[in-house]
């Protein structure tokens, strides 16, 4: 769980308590079911209401991420397929990661690969790339280009 998550739940925690503290209102009343139904249905009806439809369809994954933060052995994981590739690349050319194309299963490095394979010039496919993670990056999803931006670096 990062920090930021667990700041903002202490702080709401010390609103509600504070409120509750100083309009004089026994603790005891946030036992209440019915005061907890209106706290959270009520919050979470105000954040639908606040927020647009294509977000609010990925707010199973946001909690997921900010409870559960990301894993970073998939990171790790991708980064070292990366320099595997650089080092295959340098030491037996780079047609020679043909064959491990096929056993790439994420599609938009088995793409990025095959467009490296296929011959294309290495600034034709880094703008390409770019104009494809262009909107990702606004958005923070941003491993994957600068993997493969190394992977382009160590050709």
């Amino acid at each position: 769980m990062d920090i930021t998550t667990i700041i903002g739940i202490i702080v709401a925690a010390i609103g509600l308590l504070g409120g509750m503290y100083f309009k004089g209102v026994p603790f005891s009343n946030l036992a209440n079911p019915a005061a907890l139904f209106i706290i959270f249905v009520g919050t979470t009806g105000a954040v639908i209401n606040a927020t647009p439809k294509k977000d609010l369809v990925k707010i199973g994954a946001l909690f997921k991420l900010a409870l559960f933060g990301r894993k970073q052995d998939d990171n790790l994981l991708l980064v070292k397929q990366f320099v595997d590739y650089a080092q295959i690349a340098r030491e037996e050319g780079l047609l020679s990661l043909e064959g491990t194309i096929n056993g790439i299963a994420d599609p938009f490095i088995k793409r990025s690969m095959g467009l490296l394979m296929t011959g294309q010039d290495v600034e034709f496919v880094k703008s390409f790339l770019k104009k494809v993670t262009e909107p990702l990056s606004k958005k923070g999803v941003l491993l994957k280009s600068e993997a493969l931006n190394f992977i382009e670096t160590s050709l």
